[in-house]
């Protein structure tokens, strides 16, 4: 049997039991466990055609409806994920000139944390606010206040989404879990959150039509439209209105939580470590100054403050494993077979706390990243945005805001927790991600 309510601590005890590969099986659906980063470079490389499609669970299917990028499977995904990433890339999708969007918002959240003057702060609601701002621009091409009540509300019903461990569960492989009385696995519960939010969606996308320039694209939003147009006679278009609010769905849910809980394992392991603060703020005064923050270009300048930003995506990263890739044919690989229609996860945290790798991985070490000489070294032994075809087509733009917010406030504040003599838990709750508990800070200024 599996623990369910611990998959972490279960995969890491079956791992230790029968190696890199183990499988379970949920209803009918085999469960293909891959661990360790030469089997899972292996793997996912040398069979990508295969593995690079989703599975037919139930919330893919039928709550995704196979459309988006997250979601979406064969020349839908294919062409999809490379306009994508092509027309991300037009805006300057994490590049330098991307930078000033994401300083707008760091501005707010230095200036929320200002304000707080020394005093115990929830900083989480306004944190979400600013992620979701640099998520909105660049694809609905619009920002909201701090209190905004809708996005508020939309913010609320995506932490539920990541919150709620049914995903992984079986509520995710067995159809019928919807219609058990009571919902016990939520899966109506979920059904109608996303419907709320594609709504939502769907509204913002009728007030681009209703304005939209095919000679003025300003995010992605217009960019797809003026793709449609020009795709219009072709009958096998992929490019369909609900194509591209799912699409939208993906970035503003996928790119926005993620980071959000990122940034606060940061900023609660850096309370519980003041001494990595102290060195962060050290290297910062001393290379960039305190008169302007951290840009995008002086990262290379900062590397100890890039090492913990590396060490925290290790220990305690939010996507322990991958989200499920399916089997397109049968797999014959390092002397297993792997079925046709079996569910594969890469479970990226048995590369992260592989002790061989990185020695007493329950540690906290920024120094793991660092060579003799105080240079960055060995980013390419985690994998915290994935592996294989499928890994995260946001990675650049989340790898900008952690370095640009975290630098920003380490420069101008010391993370205290909001008691001195009760730490808060670095315990965290797994659900679609894996999450800290609430905990509040205090942000003192250091100017």
């Amino acid at each position: 049997m599996i623990d369910t309510s611990n998959l972490m601590t279960e995969f890491d005890r079956l791992h230790r039991e029968y190696g890199d590969v183990f499988c379970f099986v949920v209803g009918s659906n085999p469960i293909i466990v891959v661990n360790g980063s030469e089997a899972l470079r292996d793997l996912f490389i040398k069979e990508a055609d295969s593995l690079s499609i989703r599975p037919a669970t139930f919330i893919l299917s039928k709550i995704a409806n196979w459309k988006g990028i997250v979601a979406s499977n064969g020349n839908l995904w294919k062409e999809q994920r490379a306009f994508a990433h092509k027309t991300l890339k037009s805006f300057g999708f994490g590049k330098q000139n991307f930078e000033s969007q994401i300083h707008q918002e760091v501005d707010i959240f230095l200036r929320c944390l200002g304000n707080s003057k020394g005093q115990p702060i929830d900083f989480v609601a306004p944190l979400k606010v600013c992620i979701a701002n640099v998520i909105s621009s660049m694809s609905m091409g619009k920002t909201y206040g701090l209190e905004d009540n809708r996005l508020m509300v939309i913010m609320e019903m995506i932490e539920w989404l990541f919150a709620d461990a049914s995903f992984r569960g079986i509520a995710a492989y067995i159809p019928f879990a919807k219609h058990i009385p009571g919902d016990p696995f939520h899966v109506k519960k979920r059904e109608n959150i996303i419907e709320d939010i594609l709504n939502f969606l769907r509204e913002v996308v009728e007030d681009h039509k209703k304005s939209f320039d095919e000679d003025k694209v300003h995010d992605y939003i217009d960019a797809f439209l003026k793709e449609q147009k020009k795709m219009e006679e072709d009958p096998e278009s992929t490019f369909t209105d609900e194509q591209l609010i799912q699409s939208v769905r993906d970035f503003f849910v996928a790119g926005y939580e993620s980071t959000v809980q990122t940034l606060r394992w940061i900023f609660l392991i850096l309370i519980h470590n003041p001494d990595v603060q102290i060195k962060m703020r050290n290297e910062i005064e001393s290379r960039i100054g305190n008169s302007r923050k951290p840009s995008w270009s002086q990262k290379d300048q900062l590397p100890y403050c890039e090492a913990v930003i590396t060490e925290c995506l290790r220990y305690k990263g939010v996507g322990p494993t991958t989200l499920p890739h399916g089997v397109e044919y049968d797999v014959y690989w390092n002397g297993y077979r792997i079925p046709q229609g079996a569910v594969v996860l890469a479970n990226l945290r048995s590369v992260a706390y592989n002790s061989d790798t990185f020695p007493e991985p329950n540690k906290f070490d920024p120094g793991r990243f660092l060579d003799d000489e105080g240079n960055l070294k060995g980013q390419n032994l985690i994998m915290p945005f994935g592996i294989g075809r499928r890994i995260c087509l946001g990675e650049a733009l989340a790898r900008m805001e952690l370095f640009l917010f975290l630098t920003a406030v380490i420069q101008r504040f010391e993370l205290l927790p909001e008691d001195n003599y009760d730490l808060p838990s670095l315990e965290g709750k797994l659900g679609t991600i894996y999450a800290p508990l609430p905990f509040k800070l205090r942000a003192i200024s250091k100017k």
